[in-house]
């Protein structure tokens, strides 16, 4: 699955969540936010992992 795909689907879950729960849009919006700083957090890590793979083959 595809980081972007992955993102959508954890909007749909929250979003969903939320509407079953009566969380406020704000909290929702507050949620998707935490969830984007992850999957940003996560495609850093995975670039800094492929790129030291690619030093490390340089050598």
């Amino acid at each position: 699955m595809s980081l972007k795909s992955t993102f959508a689907a954890e909007v749909d879950e929250l979003i969903s969540l939320g509407k079953e729960r009566g969380v406020s849009l704000d909290d929702m919006i507050e949620e998707l936010e935490l969830a984007k700083d992850g999957l940003e957090a996560e495609i850093a890590d995975l670039l800094e992992a492929e790129i030291a793979d690619l030093e490390g083959d340089a050598k």
